[in-house]
């Protein structure tokens, strides 16, 4: 997420907006929800108004975040940000899908990763035209 009002998070030069979260206490971060807060104005004029976002959520548990990014869908849609409607990319088990050095090793998750992101792509371009 990005996530400098200032900078890269208001920067209307941005075409779409991915946000890959944790899922802390059945949510998200509370330091996220505060760098939203401070985006989304001002109110229906801020920088995340018509943006396109779409969300990968991860977690240690076997349901990948969900909670996380339902209740990520709620806030940004309150910001008037385009939601990527798709089938939720969720990572569970995020400790068994990479290497030592940090790789993504899960050949599904790269595969559902890939398709997540190509559609988001299309739906970004659709989007903003």
């Amino acid at each position: 997420m990005l996530v400098d009002k200032a900078g890269i998070f208001g920067n209307t030069d941005t075409d779409c907006d991915i946000n890959s979260v944790g899922q802390n206490n059945h949510s998200i971060p509370a330091v996220l929800k505060n760098a939203i807060d401070w985006a989304s104005r001002p109110a229906f004029a801020s920088p995340l108004k018509d943006k396109p976002v779409t969300f990968v959520t991860q977690s240690g548990g076997p349901v990948g975040g969900a909670r996380a990014q339902a209740h990520l869908k709620l806030i940004l849609d309150s910001t008037l940000s385009r939601i990527h409607i798709s089938h939720e990319m969720l990572v569970p088990m995020i400790e068994q899908k990479f290497d030592d050095a940090g790789a993504l090793t899960d050949e599904t998750t790269q595969r559902r990763l890939k398709r997540h992101l190509e559609d988001f792509i299309r739906f970004a371009a659709h989007s903003r035209a």
